[in-house]
């Protein structure tokens, strides 16, 4: 059962601001003393970074097109059984996903299956009663999508702010539950894939408390908890966590250079019998002992090119034989001594090896259905599974095409 009251913090397109807001309701609750799930939509590495360092507790991504309506709702009841709220960050805008026609894919999507209203941000920049238009179509635009309150993000002043407010009641519209001036927040680093995953040096506890302070003084932050709270129980069938003997000695990768993983994909490992053993390719000098098989998650090695190559130690996961197994995947590995730049890369997933000449780039996330060939080793060939890529943008910020 999901009892837990809960609340989406979609936006109106990317860019609107967010993670930034999302981040801040999320200090400002904990530090009020309140236990904070958090999740993100869609196939994300680095916003759930954010989150898990803002709520203190590890965050999971709920992705309709990848998992499928049961396998969210069973996740987030057994991930919110001990928790007084879910904050739910969406992706890009509300409505954008999969699919021009359906919900499939998108931030409403998991808003209408877990029956949680939505906070909608819209980035009020230039605007005036305009935004009373804006509201009113994504308020009226699905019917089993209910958007209960509005952030008005980069306002101008006070009174722009009091403005807008006053269109939205004007219209009989939902109403604002925050006024977050230009410069109110502080900036998060970012890179080109959007933000830099988060840890303790860029996202520091003075960082937070800056971003709970914020959210106190320009929102009404007991009106979003109560929107939350007015969302029903969902009746799911959940089933505890159940682990098996450990059975595989499991080495995966996590330092600055890997560190892209799904928190439920670990834990469905070690249900299964895996003890996980995490090592550093950029720092140990040698593979833990006993392994079965390593993983290498996604991540940016290629800004630590340098210190992967002089470590000898890398040779040790080229030595692996079968039946181990070497999965390595979204990532670019640097190879000694290739390219001016020590980015010359080895692509996975299906590409040829490469320059990346866009690491520096924008990217774009993609949802894409594979249809796998022989030598796939997550089961059987012939048969379509969804999955995702992120893109490099060409230099007018369109997906390059391939």
């Amino acid at each position: 059962m999901i009892d837990c009251p809960r609340i989406v913090i979609g936006g109106t397109e990317s860019g609107a601001g967010k993670t930034s807001l999302t981040l801040a309701l999320v200090a400002a609750l904990r530090r009020r003393g309140t236990r904070v799930q958090t999740f993100k939509v869609g196939p994300d590495f680095l916003d759930p970074s954010y989150l898990a360092i803002a709520s203190g507790r590890p965050c999971y991504n709920l992705d309709g097109w990848m998992m499928g309506r049961d396998y969210v709702e069973r996740l987030v009841a057994r991930a919110t059984a001990d928790a007084d709220i879910a904050v739910i960050e969406g992706v890009m805008g509300l409505f954008d996903g999969a699919d021009p026609d359906s919900l499939e894919g998108s931030t409403a999507e998991i808003a209408s299956w877990l029956k949680a209203p939505v906070i909608l941000v819209a980035d009020v920049y230039g605007m005036a009663r305009s935004l009373a238009a804006v509201v009113k179509g994504f308020a009226t635009f699905e019917r089993k999508v209910r958007v209960a309150g509005v952030i008005a993000n980069h306002c101008g002043s006070v009174r722009h702010g009091i403005m807008l407010a006053e269109a939205l009641q004007a219209s009989r519209l939902p109403p604002m539950v925050a006024a977050v001036p230009r410069g109110a927040l502080p900036e998060l680093p970012s890179r080109h894939l959007g933000l830099v995953t988060a840890d303790s040096r860029n996202l520091p506890p003075e960082t937070l408390e800056a971003l709970a302070d914020a959210f106190e003084h320009y929102s009404a932050l007991s009106e979003i908890v109560n929107m939350a709270r007015s969302a029903p129980f969902l009746y799911v069938e959940a089933p505890e966590r159940k682990r098996i003997a450990e059975r595989v000695r499991l080495g995966v990768a996590h330092d600055t250079a890997f560190h892209f993983y799904y928190r439920d994909l670990l834990d469905d490992l070690e249900d299964s019998g895996c003890s996980i053993v995490r090592f550093s390719p950029v720092a140990d000098r040698n593979l833990p002992d006993g392994l079965d098989a390593i993983y290498i998650g996604g991540g940016y090695p290629e800004e630590v090119a340098a210190e992967l190559s002089a470590n000898r130690r890398r040779e040790g996961l080229c030595r692996l034989r079968p039946p181990r197994l070497c999965r390595v995947r979204r990532a670019h590995v640097p190879l000694p001594g290739n390219g001016d730049d020590g980015r010359e890369a080895t692509r996975h997933d299906g590409d040829s090896p490469g320059r990346d000449k866009d690491a520096r780039r924008p990217a774009g996330a993609f949802l894409r259905q594979c249809d796998p060939q022989g030598g796939f080793p997550l089961g059987p060939c012939g048969r379509e599974r969804p999955g995702s890529r992120v893109s490099p943008l060409d230099a007018h910020g369109k997906p390059r095409r391939r």
